[in-house]
């Protein structure tokens, strides 16, 4: 149907016009056309509605845009603006009934066997979170269910995005699955290159981990854990006991170069070790690079004690000469290699001490000999 609007003096013709007009509309098919000063808006079963436009592409057709008239001023509208309006009155609880409408809803209603299945494509809750794939969850401004590239920048938050970088966030990042037994990858996709996180900027400025590619040259499939200072815990290996409810310290790298395994650290004299184990070692081989070893008691000029004087030492100190007291090793354990190389020395030197008694027996038996004969 087309009503055309004319200027007409005669109220009876005004009369004769609006009865054909209602007449069409009540027996036809409908077909409507308004001309505005912005533009046209035309509706049709097999056409649509053009706001903006009178040949709309689509069910319904925006056609907007703006000027910059020469480069000077901007000026335009928006295509679809959205003014939302919420209750601006407190309501003590329990508070209203019911549940409060989205601000857009653009879904998919399947219905099959009489079960009535929707689809959300494009949800928009009325606290303006939005939904990709789901509905919006609450909490979240931005949530999405499946797949997404993002081919260029991105910035979630307040913080500025740094030169070069493709993406920061202020705040948290959480990476789910649906199913509890599927893995969470995050991935550099990357052969011959590194991919790092930073606690800062870079290595040199925070708590670091690098990862590099199996082709990476020079540093191929290294996992590098880089923590930033020269004092204090570099790196901390943590577990949580639940039982206890609370947090373990299993292994500590320090900023120093020490290694300490377990809760306590080594304390007094033993601060200074390389490596601290807060418990038991278990292995199947170990070497100690010795800077010497016992062979010196072999040398001619080695000045071998004498029996005698040994016992007087044992008598005196209830020890052997050169070896750790046990007031010594209680309190400053056991030197694996120095004690080796001890204990050594003593066998060495009962060795010689069982030479001289062979010697002297050797002697004797031959004086007895002797006067047998």
């Amino acid at each position: 149907m087309k009503c055309i609007r004319y200027n007409i003096n005669s109220n009876k013709k005004i009369k004769t016009i609006l009865l054909i007009c209602g007449s069409l509309l009540l027996t036809s098919k409908v077909e409507a056309q308004f001309t505005t000063s912005s533009g046209a808006t035309t509706t049709n079963d097999n056409v649509g509605i053009g706001l903006g436009t009178a040949v709309p592409d689509a069910q319904l057709s925006l056609q907007s845009g703006y000027s910059n008239a020469g480069c000077a001023t901007y000026s335009g509208k928006p295509a679809l603006k959205i003014n939302w309006t919420i209750p601006d009155m407190f309501c003590p609880p329990p508070g209203p009934s019911g549940t409060r409408p989205n601000i857009l809803e653009v879904f998919n209603k399947y219905t099959s066997g009489g079960t009535t299945t929707i689809t959300p494509y494009l949800m928009m809750d009325y606290a303006a979170n939005l939904g990709l794939g789901t509905n919006p969850i609450s909490g979240y401004k931005f949530s999405v269910l499946g797949n997404s590239i993002l081919n260029g920048n991105l910035q979630v938050g307040n913080l500025s995005l740094p030169s070069g970088t493709r993406m920061v966030v202020d705040g948290d990042v959480a990476i789910t699955n649906s199913s509890s037994s599927t893995w969470r990858n995050l991935t550099a996709r990357t052969t011959n290159a590194a991919f790092n996180i930073a606690a800062n900027t870079g290595s040199d400025d925070g708590g670091t981990i690098e990862l590099y590619g199996p082709s990476y040259s020079g540093h191929e499939g290294q996992v590098k854990l880089i923590s930033y200072g020269n004092t204090g815990t570099g790196v901390e290996f943590i577990s949580y006991n639940p039982t206890l409810s609370t947090w373990v310290s299993n292994m500590k790298v320090m900023n120093t170069g020490q290694v300490t395994i377990g809760t306590r650290q080594p304390i007094g004299s033993y601060s200074g070790y390389k490596l601290g184990v807060d418990g038991d070692i278990v292995c199947t081989r170990a070497v100690v690079q010795a800077g010497s070893w016992a062979d010196f008691v072999f040398k001619p000029d080695y000045d071998l004690p004498t029996l005698t004087s040994v016992e007087e030492y044992i008598t005196k100190n209830k020890h052997l000469p050169n070896v750790p007291s046990e007031q010594t090793i209680l309190k400053n354990g056991v030197d694996v290699g120095d004690m080796n190389k001890i204990l050594l020395q003593k066998v060495e030197e009962l060795t010689l001490y069982m030479i001289q008694l062979q010697k002297q027996n050797e002697n004797l038996q031959a004086q007895i000999d002797l006067l047998k004969k």
